[in-house]
């Protein structure tokens, strides 16, 4: 179905075609136009998307490795505290050990006293004076008697 002309002077038909093929032709340019423009935006895009194509790429091995990295930490965190743990009863073993030996230390020096003590009193007494003779091996003759 054609659009048929009105019966008009065939000049003033060619000169309407003409201005419709200039008009037809300038929107073709325009088209072109915006076809050359969305073709630099789509190929900006590529590359745009290309980019942060290889961007998500490298964050994600980024991860990756830090994921390994952290797991690796948590590993030497837990071992640590298992050490610091063992450590900690160690150390109260040691400190019940050393409170023990502490207080038979204090006994032995309370008996060491009292021994001293005794000693001191023995040696003291009359009866240590008159017998020294008997523990001195070189002089065995006994004392004069008053």
């Amino acid at each position: 179905m054609s659009q048929s002309l009105p019966a008009q002077d065939p000049n003033a038909q060619i000169n309407l075609l003409r201005q419709q093929l200039i008009l037809a032709q300038v929107r073709i340019m325009e088209l072109e136009d915006q076809n050359t423009s969305f073709s630099e935006q789509i190929a900006e895009n590529e590359t745009l998307l290309k980019s942060a194509q290889q961007l998500a790429d490298a964050k994600l091995d980024e991860v990756r490795h830090l994921t390994g990295v952290l797991a690796t930490a948590q590993g030497q965190i837990e071992h640590q505290q298992q050490q610091q743990h063992d450590l900690q009863q160690s150390l109260a073993e040691t400190q019940a050990a050393l409170a023990s030996i502490q207080d038979r230390l204090r006994v032995a020096e309370q008996a060491a006293l009292s021994a001293e003590n005794e000693l001191a009193r023995i040696k003291s007494s009359r009866l240590w004076r008159w017998t020294r003779w008997l523990r001195q091996p070189e002089d065995r003759t006994p004392p004069a008697t008053p």
